[in-house]
């Protein structure tokens, strides 16, 4: 039986606009310590200087281009089950490309990617409250390339794409953080009832490089293999090149060339 908080569904409760922010991870976070917001609250930026994604890469957001926001909620899940809240959130993410006509998938555990051009990144950060017990304080960051034009994206360091580039138009962002915000909760409530189990079958159908060869891990830990499966938390499942399987937690996917 799940614990009641985890059993309530959320909703965006406000949508904070600023016209410049360094990272509205840092900011959301910094607002909540304070008690300033309530689960649900949205906080997106016109411009985004100091954005950033796993292992501290920089995000790059020019003003009015991309949307660049981050949400606070709670949760009682626990780790490792949190693992797989980013795959929710992804998932939400591909679906509201879909509405708009870019057919993206869902790279594990974070990303959304088209051909092999990035799309979106996400980044889950979570700290508890002094006295709070298990309760997590969640921030989602999401940054999703709307209006960045072929110029834009030569000087980003690895393939990218936006849905402007792909669409060939230009889109509000104020208007399509609501749209995508009412894609992105619904897979967050799915989580909260049960995590990775719930959103699995549909995680299946829109994994990136599911059942090809690729290359996935961290560092030492790197391996090659078929991306075979995931676990119950989200976690990766590789097959070798001997049968074998291995579990991997974190790190990039990569195409096998």
């Amino acid at each position: 039986m799940l614990p009641e908080c985890r059993k309530k569904s959320m909703e965006y409760s406000k949508i904070i606009w600023v016209e410049e922010s360094v990272s509205t991870n840092t900011e959301l976070a910094d607002l909540a310590r304070a008690g300033d917001v309530v689960q649900g609250t949205v906080l997106s930026a016109v411009k985004q200087t100091g954005g950033r994604g796993r292992y501290d890469r920089k995000w790059i957001a020019p003003a009015g281009k991309n949307l660049t926001f981050s949400i606070f909620f709670i949760s009682t899940a626990g780790f490792p089950a949190i693992a797989s809240l980013p795959m929710a959130v992804s998932i939400g993410v591909k679906e509201y490309l879909s509405s708009i006509g870019i057919d993206a998938r869902c790279k594990w555990p974070n990303d959304l990617m088209i051909g092999d051009a990035k799309i979106c990144g996400i980044l889950s950060e979570r700290f508890s409250s002094e006295g709070a017990g298990n309760i997590d304080n969640i921030i989602l960051g999401v940054g999703l390339n709307m209006n960045m034009t072929a110029e834009d994206v030569v000087g980003i360091d690895k393939p990218a794409v936006s849905a402007c580039i792909i669409g060939g138009k230009t889109y509000d962002l104020r208007d399509e953080l609501k749209n995508l915000l009412g894609f992105i909760t619904p897979w967050i409530n799915k989580w909260e009832q049960g995590g990775f189990s719930v959103i699995r079958e549909r995680w299946l159908e829109v994994c990136w490089k599911i059942g090809e060869e690729v290359m996935i891990g961290d560092g030492a830990d790197r391996c090659c293999g078929m991306l075979y499966d995931f676990g119950k938390n989200g976690e990766a499942i590789v097959k070798l090149a001997d049968d074998t399987l291995k579990t991997v937690w974190s790190g990039d996917v990569e195409s096998r060339k």
